[in-house]
């Protein structure tokens, strides 16, 4: 799995032209183990499924920062990212960039689950789905993790009102590409098949900046560069 320091940032460097640095945790921290400002954010979760997420959460940011208080870390973020599904969380940090840096970073895991291929118009263009015929069901859940991983690399997200069909991928097959997300704005990402399910990373870039040569998937045909952007909806989970 990516979740190794070293590889993470080997394999994310030159896709992105940032280095991320990943965390993973599959066990959640106990409640001694929070700075103050984290028991405060924590009593106000109450208990429930929502509480554990957070906890595990926590346990990847302060395995990736070393250690130390996590409260004032907000998402969606420049630098910071997080993501929790199927008992695990992943945390990203961008770590080395010339200039402003990403203008978002976002990742996006999903754990390996039966998929309903009639889902995909929550979330992709026609001319994303109509790729979805070499591993119909693996590519869906990737191609989720992509488009969640954009939006969270929108830093105004909320605010502009956007959703996952904002985001049009200019190769749907490519494991490496580029997206154009709402009002224009460019985006890369990084996204693979891990033994515990795929998992996406993806950094906001400044236009004009320089298109990379897409990594299709293994046997998925021509990248489709001529996505068309069209009208947005709700996304819904699957």
């Amino acid at each position: 799995m990516w979740c190794d320091v070293v590889t993470a940032a080997a394999a994310t460097g030159p896709a992105l032209g940032w280095e991320v640095e990943l965390s993973e945790a599959t066990q959640a921290l106990a409640p001694e183990e929070l700075s103050d400002p984290e028991r405060i954010q924590f009593a106000g979760l109450g208990a429930g499924p929502r509480a554990r997420e957070w906890m595990l959460g926590r346990s990847a940011l302060k395995a990736l920062i070393g250690g130390g208080d996590t409260s004032k870390i907000r998402f969606p973020s420049a630098r910071y990212s997080l993501t929790h599904a199927g008992g695990r969380a992943v945390a990203a940090r961008a770590m080395s960039f010339s200039g402003a840096g990403p203008g978002g970073l976002g990742v996006d895991f999903e754990a390996w689950r039966l998929t309903d291929g009639r889902m995909a118009r929550y979330f992709l263009h026609p001319c994303e789905s109509g790729h979805l015929t070499l591993r119909p069901g693996d590519e869906l859940l990737r191609l989720w993790t992509v488009k969640e991983a954009l939006f969270k690399a929108l830093i105004d997200n909320r605010a502009a009102g956007a959703t996952l069909l904002d985001f049009c991928l200019e190769s749907p097959v490519a494991l490496v590409g580029e997206a154009r997300g709402p009002s224009g704005r460019r985006f890369r990402y990084i996204s693979d098949f891990t033994d515990h399910g795929p998992l996406c990373v993806a950094i906001s870039v400044a236009t004009g900046t320089r298109v990379l040569r897409t990594t299709p998937v293994a046997g998925g045909g021509d990248p489709n560069p001529a996505a068309a952007f069209e009208s947005s909806s709700t996304a819904t989970r699957f």
